[in-house]
């Protein structure tokens, strides 16, 4: 018997493909391939129109997108208030941060 799965996230994507690979892959790790392969189709392509309308058409069958607007009358959301503080990283957390970035960014990362 195949076991269902059902993913909320309220996390929006952060302009970085490899995390709508992630996402999709708890879903059905059989939509996209390996993680080499999607970066070979749609991370690394010249052309984002006919990559994003090949995304949508892989994507329809397990993924709903649902906006705020479309909810709003159901959810009382509350108002947001961004608060911007500076930081300054010292040397070590610079590269601690560095180096994960770039292991998330390897093939073995999703594996």
């Amino acid at each position: 018997m195949e076991e269902k799965k059902l993913l909320f996230t309220a996390t929006p994507l952060q302009n970085n493909l490899m995390e709508l690979y992630g996402l999709s892959s708890i879903i059905d790790d059989h939509v996209f391939g390996d993680a080499k392969t999607f970066r070979e189709m749609y991370v690394a392509v010249s052309n984002p129109d006919i990559r994003n309308h090949s995304l949508r058409a892989r994507l329809q069958p397990v993924c709903k997108r649902t906006l705020r607007s479309q909810v709003s009358e159901y959810v009382k959301y509350t108002e947001r208030i961004a608060i911007l503080q500076e930081y300054a990283s010292n040397p070590n957390e610079e590269r601690l941060y560095n180096d994960i970035s770039d292991y998330q960014q390897t093939d073995n990362f999703y594996e």
